[in-house]
């Protein structure tokens, strides 16, 4: 009999989730290559967290407007043109095939910030007119009201040597 939860040690836990994630109880896959890509995506992951040397680096994107600029759209269109959104998602996921992804909505929902009259993007539904530069992401660089200042969307990295 398989013990419960509550008198599992932490490494038995952990054992029981990975488990569980690497082979899902009740799941059922298109096709035995669909299986096999999802549990090597799994394996990839649990051999990283556990310290061991996986067969590549698991790719994990933190999407935010990456999908909308891969699709050819921009932040205001993914964020009050749902369709839009899940087109530039689907898209992102199904063409760059990541390792897993934090969410299909990776654009927030305008209408939503609308509401709660949110001040970090710059457009709202009643402005919607154009960046001048659709590669710019419209956020709020000050906390005072003003205009937005609208920031690039690469932006400078700075190369750190890693202590090796």
């Amino acid at each position: 009999m398989a013990k419960q939860w509550a008198e599992m040690t932490p490494a038995e836990k952990r054992a029981d989730l990975c488990d569980k994630w690497l082979n899902p109880p009740g799941a059922k896959f298109d096709s035995p290559k669909t299986e096999k890509e999802y549990k090597a995506r799994v394996q990839r992951f649990l051999d990283a967290l556990n310290m061991k040397k996986p067969d590549r680096v698991p790719v994990f994107p933190m999407q935010g407007f990456f999908a909308a600029y891969y699709a050819g759209y921009t932040p205001y269109d993914v964020m009050y043109d749902y369709k839009k959104s899940l087109d530039a998602a689907s898209k992102m996921i199904t063409e760059t095939a990541p390792d897993a992804h934090s969410s299909i909505l990776g654009a927030p929902p305008g209408p939503v910030y609308d509401t709660l009259d949110y001040k970090l993007y710059s457009f709202t539904a009643a402005s919607s007119a154009p960046l001048p530069d659709p590669s710019m992401i419209p956020w709020i660089t000050n906390s005072t009201p003003g205009p937005a200042t609208a920031c690039p969307r690469t932006l400078p990295t700075r190369r750190v040597k890693a202590n090796t």
